[in-house]
């Protein structure tokens, strides 16, 4: 991580616990380091040195070392909620999604990768709930991550390809191509993006390329970009994103007729989110399959698609 990142977020935890317990700014830093320093440390401008690092800890009753530990403790537990908090949104789950958000904004976040992707579920929010037409969400997004300057970048954080790539789905963003070619170079080499779980920045990739090639018709495409999403899943032992490969790609089977294919797919995409568990997710995935494929009820549908293989093996 950038040194002076590292030193702000430490400085803010400081602030952080400094406001817990009731202390002004002024005492805190009396006689270790001038409040108009103290406050460059907050904005990032300085490095904060160790001595003045260990001076602060004692001042709040913590040994340094122990301070760290818990710092890093705290940036851990932070980026779990703030992924849950995104997982509500983009799962349609805007009860549980409102009073994180509003638990989320109740303090300052630490970790500067949290805040963008605060921010950005926070876009994403407010767009599912039409507070926010398309356009404005663009805009906002292009400056959340610098857009201009970023597209120049040789590597990319996996903040940036999360909510860069997103762009790609939203119909009226007319630079898809530049995109889908960053996207292209870093499955040709993943260490093209920084970060410290490119196993999920991978399967995103093929993800938001199999939306993408479904968007232009290229069903063989999204078929083979699936395919691969499956087989890390799969390797890997995990499950994310793993319905959304099963379902675009029984979509790809139906838009070239290959109906048994397609709901082989729609019976596996079913068994992800049974074992998941997701009620919020597992209602979004339903309404989208049953509108997709004009099936009634998707339960019952995987009954006859059940009672259908039991006859074609003689099983009882």
């Amino acid at each position: 991580m950038n040194a002076l990142l590292y030193s702000k977020e430490l400085a803010m935890y400081f602030d952080i616990l400094r406001f817990q317990r009731h202390i002004s700014q002024e005492s805190f830093t009396a006689e270790i380091v001038s409040l108009r320093q103290y406050r460059r440390y907050l904005k990032g401008e300085y490095q904060i040195p160790q001595y003045v690092v260990n001076k602060l800890s004692r001042r709040l009753g913590f040994k340094p070392e122990y301070l760290l530990l818990e710092f890093e403790s705290s940036k851990m537990k932070e980026t779990q909620e703030v992924n849950k908090y995104h997982n509500f949104v983009v799962n349609y789950d805007f009860e549980n999604a409102k009073l994180l958000r509003e638990s989320l904004s109740s303090h300052p976040l630490l970790d500067e990768n949290n805040h963008r992707i605060f921010i950005y579920a926070n876009l994403l929010y407010d767009f599912y709930t039409h507070k926010l037409n398309e356009i404005t969400l663009i805009s906002n997004i292009k400056e959340l991550i610098n857009y201009t300057s970023l597209l120049k970048n040789t590597s990319f954080s996996s903040t940036e390809i999360i909510i860069l790539t997103s762009l790609l789905s939203i119909s009226s963003f007319n630079e898809k191509d530049k995109i889908v070619n960053i996207l292209r170079a870093y499955l040709e080499n993943e260490k093209f993006i920084i970060s410290g779980h490119n196993q999920n920045t991978l399967l995103l990739c093929l993800y938001r390329l199999a939306d993408y090639s479904g968007l232009c018709n290229n069903y063989d495409d999204v078929i083979e970009f699936c395919k691969k999403g499956i087989m890390y899943c799969n390797m890997l032992k995990i499950h994310y994103l793993l319905e959304d490969f099963y379902y675009y790609s029984a979509l790809a089977f139906s838009a070239l007729d290959q109906i048994d294919k397609a709901h082989e797919m729609l019976y596996l995409c079913y068994c992800v989110l049974q074992i998941e568990n997701n009620a919020a997710k597992t209602k979004k995935y339903y309404q989208y399959i049953e509108g997709d494929f004009n099936i009634r009820k998707f339960d019952k549908f995987i009954i006859t698609y059940l009672n259908k293989k039991k006859l074609e093996h003689n099983l009882p």
